[in-house]
């Protein structure tokens, strides 16, 4: 190859100048370029164009582009308002493969505690304060003085209590450690081990409980007590929801304990919210969010290309126990035995077809009317058993269909009777909801474990939440947290739950299968032209001449005749039928 002249030097310092002065023009090319790697290279063209890969408004760019031209689900600007477009873009262009379970925690705003006597202090929530077990708290004098074991103890035991990084904590009301302390055998403001949160970022929570002491959890997100829905919905659903839209299974789920906000995060604080498809309620939860994403990109499928089929079908069921009922068909028992009910979910045969955001509201509203709810001493509102909502998408495009499955679970809350006071049917109620729960434990432990048997026909909720728990889904757990100093042990087992899912792998696959009418059609005429070779073709003797250095030679040759038309079509269509499945 020749060197460079000083004419093409000067060009290229030319084109380079322009790009500088106008790079939103390399946009505009792009535009007309048919590959995403032909526009990437065109990206990377010099420093200005690879300047543009730093822009989030590139990326966004990017991904307005696969919504245009592939039809793919892409979140409005406000539900992406904190997040990352060159995240987005990556994940929608790599849907596929091994992807961690999602967690987010979310902290119920405290409340007020109720004494033995039935008196309530609005101010003792916010007013308790946190100390920590001794072996942990001298850990931390130690670090924060940079001193020596007994150097901590001396400082912890009341020498220089002002040094003491938490000498301001709460003294517990022991009064069996009255006399201990007044012997000067312990330290003198410190009685025992008192719950709550200590510390709530964006990905950690750090918190003491009785026999546990201190304990930090890191997430994927952590919401505090002021997040709103829309921040929930977007840290801890949406994604799932785009993956869903685009072709991939997703499954989200609450857990936690009762009362501390799981429901409210799913559907709403009451029966308006919960199923506020249309309006833009600013207090509706995931599911009402999710529907109104999900309409709304059906819509506009069918308007991108009116050749296009979009059918969304809907289950809204509810399990109690092993049992299920079909909260959509007047709370009737799904499936003839437990065994086959939550595959007679599964394979859509509790599901109805919801075309529009009306017919959701309804569909929610009379799902919401036939749940099992109770007032129980932690929750007036309480769900008495697992609510589940199951989407199935089917798009049907140039003779390509594909299904995805969407599931959205609110799970019944864990509880200690003696703190519900739960009694009679609640106290059988709650009891379903814990075995089940158990279940679901069990198969997150066998899971992290490695375990060569996931107990996942233990209970009918396992078996429809399998696909999430290391199976073909991408997932997202949402764990709720109280976060009053009393269910501090309620909370740290909810937290423990959250990390153990985050361990779980999941592999999902775009599920895509062919539109039966193209290899249909192809099949039965393969079969149709083969009967017809096979009675029209026949070996024929031709004469064949063979030239060589010596002269011509006659040679006699059998042939097959009279289906060379036919052998050509068949050979055509067997090209076609191995274009289209790709194999």
């Amino acid at each position: 190859m020749s060197n460079p002249t000083k004419s093409d030097v000067n060009a290229v310092a030319t084109l380079q100048e322009k790009i500088d002065l106008v790079p939103h023009l390399i946009l505009r090319i792009a535009l007309h370029l048919p590959t995403w790697r032909d526009r990437f290279t065109l990206f990377t063209l010099c420093k200005s164009t690879v300047s543009l890969l730093e822009l989030e408004s590139t990326w966004r760019w990017c991904c307005q582009r696969l919504k245009t031209e592939q039809s793919m689900y892409v979140p409005n600007v406000e539900i992406l308002a904190s997040s990352s477009w060159k995240q987005l873009f990556r994940e929608m262009m790599n849907p596929s493969g091994s992807h961690s379970i999602s967690v987010s925690a979310r902290m119920r705003p405290l409340r007020a505690i109720q004494f033995h006597d039935g008196s309530e202090d609005g101010n003792a929530a916010t007013s308790a304060k946190v100390i920590v077990p001794i072996s942990q708290r001298l850990q931390m004098i130690k670090r924060a003085k940079n001193c020596s074991s007994s150097e901590a103890r001396k400082l912890l035991w009341g020498q220089s209590a002002q040094e003491d990084p938490w000498s301001t904590s709460a003294i517990a009301d022991k009064t069996d450690t009255d006399k201990e302390n007044k012997s000067n055998k312990g330290p003198t403001d410190f009685g025992g081990a008192q719950p709550g949160m200590v510390s709530i970022t964006d990905t950690s929570v750090i918190l003491v409980a009785p026999s546990a002491g201190l304990r930090e959890y890191n997430f994927n997100h952590v919401l505090n007590a002021s997040a709103s829905q829309q921040r929930m919905f977007e840290k801890g659903a949406n994604p799932i929801v785009g993956q869903f839209l685009n072709g991939i299974n997703g499954t989200i789920f609450m857990f936690g304990q009762t009362g501390s906000g799981k429901t409210f995060t799913m559907f709403g604080p009451d029966s308006e919210s919960s199923y506020a498809v249309s309006s833009k309620m600013a207090s509706r939860g995931v599911v009402p969010r999710t529907f109104s994403e999900v309409i709304d990109h059906c819509d506009y499928l069918r308007k991108q290309n009116p050749n296009t089929t979009v059918t969304l079908k809907v289950a809204y069921v509810e399990v109690f126990g092993n049992d299920v009922s079909n909260l959509i068909m007047d709370k009737e028992k799904v499936g003839a035995w437990a065994g086959v009910a939550a595959r007679t979910v599964l394979e859509g045969h509790a599901s109805v077809e919801v075309n529009t955001k009306e017919e959701a509201e309804a569909l929610l509203r009379q799902g919401d009317q036939n749940k099992r709810r109770a007032a129980t001493a932690m929750n007036d509102r309480s769900t008495r058993a697992h609510s589940i909502i199951m989407m199935d998408l089917y798009k049907n495009e140039n003779d390509t269909e594909t299904h995805s499955q969407l599931v959205l679970a609110d799970l019944g809350g864990s509880e200690q009777l003696k703190k519900s006071k739960a009694e009679g049917e609640e106290r059988t109620n709650a009891i379903n909801i814990n075995t089940g729960l158990l279940a679901l434990k069990q198969c997150i432990d066998a899971v992290n474990e490695n375990k060569e048997h996931i107990p996942y026909k233990n209970s009918t909720l396992t078996q429809l939440l399998s696909g999430a728990l290391g199976g073909n889904s991408r997932t997202s757990v949402v764990v709720t947290c109280s976060t009053e100093p009393q269910h501090a042990s309620e909370s740290m087992s909810a937290l423990t739950f959250g990390k153990k899912s985050m361990n779980i792998t999941n592999t999902a696959e775009m599920e895509m299968r062919l539109g039966t009418s193209a290899i249909d059609a192809i099949d039965a005429r393969l079969k149709e032209l083969e009967e017809k070779i096979r009675t029209t073709e026949r070996w024929e003797n031709q004469i064949v001449i063979r030239k060589d250095l010596d002269g011509e030679e006659k040679q006699l040759k059998s042939v097959l005749v009279g289906a060379e038309d036919l052998r050509e079509e068949y050979e055509g269509l067997i090209a076609r039928k191995v274009a289209l499945v790709g194999c």
